[in-house]
């Protein structure tokens, strides 16, 4: 019984690809994780902006393959810290991405009414089919008042 420590034999056949690429190349997913970002940021920068992307594009059978040099990485991380920068001199707490518009709490309670608001809908139009016009009327009072208080969370 032979165990071998040679790594080539663990990485999966695109890894072994670009290892095998002249020069010394990451795949997005390792240009992510030298950044401290998740993947997908990379490849929404690439689509938001050209210059922010990789500098090669290489195939693998029918699969492209975005190759970032220390230079591309390098470049992002300065992008990246600037667009942070911004985010920092305000009270959002988020680093990345658009600004969160509500706190956790105020997105619970939207929630929580958007639901109660289609719950009566849905109870208004079957009562309304029932012939029970009275109950009817109440739930649309009651999606009107919720209505509402989503309206003035909105002006705030």
């Amino acid at each position: 019984m032979t165990t071998t420590t040679d790594t080539s034999e663990r990485m999966d056949p695109t890894t072994r690809f670009v290892r095998s690429l002249p020069g010394k190349y990451f795949m997005v997913r390792e240009a992510a994780a030298m950044l401290g970002v998740r993947h997908p940021v990379l490849r929404a920068l690439l689509k938001e902006d050209k210059e922010l992307g990789p500098s090669f594009c290489v195939f693998f059978g029918k699969v492209k393959v975005y190759l970032y040099t220390a230079e591309d990485i390098e470049r992002v991380r300065v992008y990246l810290t600037q667009r942070k920068r911004v985010f920092r001199n305000t009270d959002i707490t988020s680093s990345l991405g658009r600004p969160q518009k509500w706190t956790e709490e105020q997105r619970k309670e939207r929630q929580r009414l958007y639901s109660s608001s289609h719950y009566y809908r849905r109870r208004a139009e079957k009562l309304d089919a029932e012939g029970r016009t009275d109950e009817a009327e109440k739930a649309k009072a009651k999606v009107a008042d919720i209505e509402k208080q989503l309206r003035k969370q909105e002006q705030q």
